[in-house]
Order: C-alpha cells, then structure tokens, then sequence
C-alpha cells in the first residue's frame, strides 16, 4: 500500500503535471484557437491542478479522486460540449488528457485504498 503521507503520493503529482499542461495547451498546441475554447481549457486545467494540490495536501481523502473523475469526464465532454470538434488540435489535446486522468484516477483509488478494508476488518 502507498504511503498516506502529505505530499508523497506520485499520482497526485502527473494529476498536477496533467492540469499545467491543460492549463497552457491551448497556446503551445493551438494559438489561433478560438477564445472560448482556450478559457475552457484554462479553467479546467487550472481546477485540475489545484485538486491535484488537494490529493497532494489531504492524501487519506478520498473526495479528490472522486473529483478528479468528474473533472476528467468534463475534459473528455468538453469538445462536444463546447462544440470544440472544429478545432482537432484541442480536441484530441482533451480526449487524451482526460482519458490520462480517468487511469490516474483509477491508479490512485487502488494504490491509496486498496488495503483500507482489509485492516479495518482485522481490528474487529
């Protein structure tokens, strides 16, 4: 099982990594993108990234994880929901950062909270 410490779990760190990359995409990988498509990516980039220093800060917590699901599928939704799809760059830029997330997500929920059963099983 993954040390609990503040600051010490590693997918919380490619969680922030994850959410600057979002954050400044849109003018590395699009320049000319239209403006609401590049503050969509900046906000959701900049909330990734600040969830990341709340998994990192509050590490026995299972709500950033939770929020980091939700906020991956609002990644992968966002091109059709913002009718991003003209603009393939940013698109896929999504798809592939979201998906990123959702396996991160999934990484941490078991190297965190994998033997949090167990052990509350064998104190009774």
């Amino acid at each position: 099982m993954m040390s609990r410490q503040a600051w010490k779990v590693a997918f919380d760190y490619v969680e922030v990594l994850l959410g600057v990359w979002l954050f400044f995409s849109p003018w590395v990988l699009a320049p000319a993108a239209a403006m609401y498509s590049i503050l969509a990516m900046t906000i959701l980039g900049f909330v990734i990234a600040a969830d990341g220093v709340w998994a990192l800060a509050k590490p026995a917590m299972r709500s950033p994880e939770w929020v980091m699901v939700v906020l991956a599928l609002a990644v992968i939704f966002s091109p059709w929901a913002l009718g991003l799809l003209d603009q393939t760059t940013v698109a896929w830029n999504a798809w592939i950062v979201g998906a990123a997330l959702l396996v991160i997500a999934g990484l941490t929920f078991l190297a965190k909270f994998e033997g949090k059963s167990e052990t509350t099983k064998m104190a009774h």
